[in-house]
């Protein structure tokens, strides 16, 4: 966002500020149909790197087309995402992408209640392969979803994102819960390593900074204050956009 005219733009540190392919929604598909133009995107507005959601798009698995694109366009991939209903192949083989790519991040969604066997397997393995991988494994944490008398997600509570080495913030996942992003921020300061950025309004996630009613310049100033030197992540739905090439 550098140059661009966003009100919080000055407020970021900018050397961390990055695009996210999953800005099409929650399926994690690229806006415009290809990684190539996702990059494209991303040089244009002038971040300074693009997280990538592996997925079902064969262009998202293929470690050597992903080193090439991130070559032409002189963009570092700054993490790699799993999708949602992983598993421990999915885990496994997305981590071993990261240390091929030499990606400093893997970004890994909570699994949903009902992932017993998965969920069981990242409280137990989690810690141990984070001390065999110089990779930084953030757990994210998870929207509120639609459970009612049982929860949607496996990790839900701080204490659970405590257990573990590194987390992702993502601050309109916190809006989906009630919790208070600057409590949440004190509270694992020292487990976070990434942050989906965005804002929320009307119960619509991942809306352009600025635009809802979380406190993000407030907790700008707090990252900066803090010394924060992780990288912020700017996570949008591009249906709050539109499509047309005009947006950037």
């Amino acid at each position: 966002f550098r140059g661009e005219p966003w009100p919080l733009a000055p407020l970021l540190p900018r050397p961390w500020v990055h695009c996210n392919q999953y800005l099409g929604g929650q399926t994690g598909q690229c806006v415009f149909g290809v990684l190539n133009r996702v990059f494209h995107f991303a040089k244009k507005m002038s971040f300074v790197g693009v997280e990538i959601v592996v997925n079902e798009i064969a262009d998202t698995r293929n470690v050597s087309y992903l080193r090439d694109l991130s070559r032409q366009y002189d963009l570092p991939i700054s993490a790699l995402a799993l999708r949602k209903k992983s598993n421990r192949k999915i885990f496994e083989y997305v981590l071993k992408m990261a240390e091929e790519l030499d990606v400093p991040i893997m970004t890994i969604r909570a699994p949903e209640w009902s992932e017993f066997v998965y969920s069981n397997w990242l409280r137990s393995e989690l810690p141990r392969l984070q001390n065999l991988t110089r990779v930084k494994l953030c757990l994210e944490n998870p929207p509120l979803g639609e459970g009612y008398l049982i929860p949607s997600y496996a990790f839900g509570n701080i204490n659970d994102f405590k257990r573990f080495k590194y987390m992702c913030l993502d601050t309109s996942h916190l809006f989906t819960r009630n919790l208070d992003l600057m409590r949440v921020y004190s509270l694992l300061r020292s487990n976070i390593a990434h942050i989906h950025f965005s804002d929320v309004r009307r119960n619509k996630e991942h809306i352009m900074p600025g635009t809802g009613v979380l406190p993000l310049e407030s907790f700008l100033t707090k990252l900066h204050k803090d010394g924060y030197t992780g990288q912020i992540v700017v996570k949008l739905d591009f249906n709050e956009l539109g499509y047309e090439e005009n947006v950037v």
